[in-house]
């Protein structure tokens, strides 16, 4: 949400920071591939680790709604060694401020149905969203409610936190001037521009794509893309197409072994060949690539063949974490960089639709920026 960060306890009413979207499929697809790990280990019912894995996930599946927050589980000092080494991206001048970025990242999802979220079926609708923040005020909220997109974008907090150079340097209380000083007749442009909840029209991204600049077919391509790729936030039928993609992907490839107890929970490393485990999914997602705003699975291909440990930790009887070094991944560095996925029952945002959001239709953005064109033509260089 634009207020405080979104490190929110469960069932808070009036948080509203986690939703699914293009930005968070990465997130969320993480989540179903909890939920399919789960259901694929009961096919091997006699390994004990699977098995407790299974049951974490089907107890957290009891609740109508499920909350999970990413995070790098690292300082800023321990980031910046990491960057810092080999050629990878993040390294040279801008290395402490992409550390600090990533060290203060958070990014909330959640997802609620109703209904026990093991008994959704195939065409039973969920809703979701989901948010970002950089330690501070949320910079980026989506929802998908009812089958209607929402989304809020903080400019102004965002110029704060990554602001310290570049197009967006400086800009926090120019770009606040400029929502205020919008007449009327630009009341929901003036929303978006001040970090209130809008509605959006997945079929028009293309004309908001132009109308932020786009700058040729190319950009405008990409935008249809998105909007191509949202229906994976708007319908229950793909949302289960997926969460099957991943389950059969990981079935075949992943195994459990107990990591032991401590800090009060159980701990189980789920470990699978990188290249293999990419390769079946890249297979098993090939008949929804285009439905999925036609992302690139040949990336896929391009995994290591090495093998991947993922930590799980189960608390109370579910899953509580799941830790991945991302560095395992990477080719041009040796240290650990661990992502974190928090998981949780009850709604840690509000995945409810927003009151009295106003459809914000591209030529009123156009307008918009029209005038910021005329009024303030230093922030054109935002476009």
């Amino acid at each position: 949400m634009v207020g405080e960060r979104s490190a929110h306890a469960p069932g808070e009413a009036d948080i509203d920071t986690t939703r699914r979207g293009r930005g968070t499929v990465a997130i969320l697809t993480s989540a179903a591939l909890l939920v399919g790990v789960g259901s694929a280990c009961s096919a091997a019912d006699h390994l004990t680790s699977a098995m407790k894995v299974k049951q974490a996930v089907e107890k957290l599946g009891e609740r109508d709604s499920v909350s999970v927050t990413a995070r790098f589980d690292a300082t800023e000092e321990q980031i910046l060694a990491y960057l810092q080494e080999g050629e990878g991206p993040g390294k040279g001048g801008n290395a402490r401020r992409h550390a600090r970025l990533l060290a203060d990242l958070e990014l909330a999802a959640a997802v609620s149905a109703g209904m026990p979220l093991r008994d959704v079926a195939k065409n039973d609708r969920f809703d979701n969203a989901a948010a970002l923040n950089f330690g501070g005020n949320d910079v980026f909220a989506l929802k998908s409610v009812d089958r209607k997109l929402y989304t809020r974008v903080n400019l102004a907090a965002l110029a704060r936190e990554v602001g310290d150079d570049g197009p967006m340097a400086g800009r926090a209380g120019e770009l606040e001037e400029l929502a205020r000083q919008l007449p009327g007749s630009l009341a929901t442009a003036r929303s978006a521009l001040r970090g209130e909840w809008v509605r959006v029209s997945p079929n028009e991204f293309g004309e908001i794509g132009r109308a932020l600049g786009g700058g040729g077919d190319g950009a405008v391509e990409s935008s249809d893309r998105i909007a191509q790729a949202t229906a994976l936030l708007r319908e229950p039928a793909l949302q289960q197409q997926v969460v099957s993609a991943v389950e059969k992907a990981l079935g075949k490839r992943a195994r459990f072994a107990s990591a032991g107890k401590r800090e009060g929970a159980e701990h189980i490393t789920l470990t699978l060949n990188a290249k293999d485990a990419a390769h079946e999914l890249g297979k098993a997602l090939a008949p929804v690539r285009a439905q999925l705003g036609d992302p690139d699975l040949d990336m896929l291909e391009r995994a290591p063949d090495k093998d991947v440990r993922v930590g799980l930790a189960i608390r109370h009887e579910r899953l509580s974490t799941l830790t991945v070094d991302v560095g395992q991944f990477d080719r041009g560095r040796s240290g650990a960089l661990p992502l974190k996925l928090t998981f949780a029952a009850g709604e840690v945002v509000s995945v409810a639709a927003p009151v009295d959001a106003k459809l914000l239709a591209p030529h009123d953005l156009l307008e918009a920026l029209a005038y910021a064109a005329s009024r303030h033509p230093e922030l054109s260089t935002l476009r």
